[in-house]
């Protein structure tokens, strides 16, 4: 491939990238692709011509590099929107009869963290968009004190569609919406996920033994598929136990240290 199909292919991604941002919400899209290129270019240069710097990268290796991952990012995007178009049309279980909106998920298609919580509330309902209540309001400080974005994550539940009165979700209606979920971390590839909550790690990895709590995982590593798996309490439940957000700071410490980041200082 020259340099031209290289270009040309690079923003042919972009192109995609910036409408899959927007239809998430993402309103500063320049400033989120700059800090995407940053992951995987690095800063650019302090001084001297943008265009030496530019065949520079070409001869580096950058410039493929850049492009490979918008190529991901391309495939990853239109992948997750298939799965998010099938899920709009499921009638796999009776949950599919009282929704309003089917609530795939949102985010990044290539995160280093994916938070999978458990269902749906009355406010993504009506969206269709995650954690978007006050548990989510809850969610996103959590996110920003860790020193990401939403934009930065990927954000998902057990079941896409919401429970009656915000029940927890049956045994039978994980397992229907449980491929969506397997599709969906598949397509990502998260470095770490985030298990919010009892239902998330029964839903995502059931167990037999007798007594297993989130009290007791929390804190703890387990693995899905050999990614690394941090349960932790879900944010409604931080809403009615302030308490237990230092446990969750402590948990969301541990997934810091995994993925080589620093623990922010507190603002």
């Amino acid at each position: 491939m020259n340099r031209k199909q290289q270009i040309a292919g690079a923003v042919k991604g972009l192109e995609s990238y910036v409408d899959y941002l927007r239809e998430d919400g993402v309103t500063e899209v320049v400033s989120f692709l700059r800090r995407q290129k940053d992951k995987i270019v690095g800063p650019p240069l302090a001084h001297g011509d943008q265009t030496d710097s530019l065949n520079r990268g070409v001869a580096s290796g950058h410039m493929n590099l850049e492009t490979s991952s918008v190529q991901r990012s391309t495939f990853s995007m239109e992948r997750l929107k298939e799965v998010a178009a099938e899920i709009a049309k499921c009638v796999k279980c009776p949950l599919h009869k009282g929704r309003n909106k089917t609530v795939p998920g949102q985010g990044n298609p290539q995160p280093e963290i994916l938070f999978i919580g458990e269902g749906p509330g009355e406010e993504e309902d009506r969206q269709g968009l995650p954690f978007v209540g006050a548990a989510g309001q809850l969610l996103t400080r959590l996110i920003k004190r860790m020193g990401f974005t939403r934009e930065e994550v990927f954000i998902a539940n057990i079941v896409k569609c919401r429970p009656p009165n915000n029940r927890k979700p049956l045994p039978d209606e994980s397992r229907a919406c449980l491929p969506y979920l397997i599709e969906q971390i598949e397509v990502l590839q998260p470095k770490v996920i985030v298990l919010l909550g009892a239902t998330a790690l029964d839903g995502l990895i059931p167990s037999e033994l007798p007594g297993r709590t989130i009290s007791r995982m929390r804190g703890k590593w387990i693995e899905y598929k050999n990614v690394p798996v941090m349960p932790t309490f879900h944010p409604s439940y931080l809403l009615r136990n302030q308490s237990a957000m230092w446990d969750v700071w402590a948990d969301m410490q541990l997934v810091l240290e995994r993925l080589g980041r620093p623990i922010p200082d507190k603002a």
